[in-house]
């Protein structure tokens, strides 16, 4: 993923902020299969990460790298081995917070294993001191009924596990569903309006039954939690963008 300079710290204007809370006051989000209060949070969340994320300095990117790495020996509790951890794909952004008060910096490293889904990962917020304001691990597997599994681990303690009814796709196919996707959103109207990116996340969510159903087991009790924790599970999936959820990023990219 190119990496941006950043000489600034990113804001979220009140005006933008309102619009947001105004807007889905108005309109909560409708997707087959999804709570609706779920859903609306999570695509929220994802819009406004959409308008705020930004990337960061090489130097900055490394500094977040060697935190992470530092905390891996002496603060994550992991689940999974840190050999999985694919440190060649690492991605570093700086997003705001839901309040526009206070900015982040969330590192997500893909765990990379032959029975995990490609959406696994531990995604990490520091502030921007580089202090480690908490962590979350996704872990994504078949299960014995041959469906998606769902490990979620919150600073080391498990705080979701389900056995979903969606039954389990190979990275291979999910990865060509993900790019049937993303000829859809492709053809959608080129505006960076809100109600156009609404409107192409929804489209996708509603193509990709695989990607929602994933999506809102993983990130809805986060984001119906504190702001931290909710970026990091949004940033999770956003971040895996470029080997993944394309049809997603194609929406931000409007």
């Amino acid at each position: 993923m190119l990496q941006i300079s950043l000489f600034r710290q990113i804001r979220v204007p009140i005006a933008l902020r309102l619009q947001f809370n105004d807007y889905f006051a108005k309109n909560p989000i409708n997707i087959p299969g999804m709570n609706s209060n779920e859903a609306t949070k999570i695509v929220k969340s994802m819009v406004t990460l959409s308008d705020t994320a930004k990337g960061v300095s090489d130097n900055e990117k490394s500094s977040i790298t060697n935190a992470f790495k530092a905390n891996l020996g002496n603060t994550f509790s992991l689940h999974a081995n840190n050999f999985m951890l694919d440190f060649t794909n690492v991605t570093v952004l700086q997003v705001s917070g839901e309040t526009g008060t206070e900015d982040y910096y969330t590192i997500t490293v893909p765990i990379v294993d032959s029975n995990l889904n490609f959406f696994s990962n531990v995604t990490a917020v520091y502030d921007m001191n580089k202090n480690l304001k908490g962590y979350q691990e996704t872990l994504i597997s078949k299960s014995v009924k041959d469906t998606f599994e769902i490990n979620l681990y919150s600073n080391g303690t498990q705080t979701n596990h389900q056995i979903l009814e969606e039954k389990f796709v190979s990275n291979e196919d999910l990865q060509q569903e993900l790019q049937d996707v993303q000829k859809e959103a492709r053809q959608l109207q080129q505006t960076r309006g809100l109600v156009e990116k609404v409107a192409c996340l929804m489209i996708v969510l509603n193509i990709s039954r695989t990607i929602a159903n994933i999506l809102a087991p993983v990130c809805a009790a986060a984001c119906l939690s504190v702001v931290p924790v909710c970026v990091a599970c949004v940033t999770g999936f956003v971040a895996l963008g470029g080997a993944s959820i394309t049809g997603v990023i194609g929406c931000f990219k409007l």
